[in-house]
């Protein structure tokens, strides 16, 4: 939510610019930077998933269910 509010923020900062080449310069480097945000996040989740799900076998996807959350206990 917040990085979609960002590049839009950057995106407003871009069109009121004026042609002034250190604004857009600075509107551009917002908008780069919620992109990398969203990959970033995108790549954190994918990790957790597969680290969770496939690695540890703490969350199991249970055709019909749903998900299932199995906790490690001693």
């Amino acid at each position: 939510m917040f990085v979609l509010l960002y590049m839009l923020w950057g995106a407003f900062d871009w069109i009121t610019s004026g042609g002034d080449k250190e604004k857009v310069q600075h509107a551009r480097n917002k908008i780069s930077y919620a992109a990398i945000g969203m990959i970033l996040i995108f790549v954190v989740l994918v990790v957790f998933g597969v680290l969770t799900g496939q690695i540890l076998g703490i969350i199991e996807n249970v055709p019909g269910e749903g998900w299932s959350i199995k906790i490690p206990h001693l």
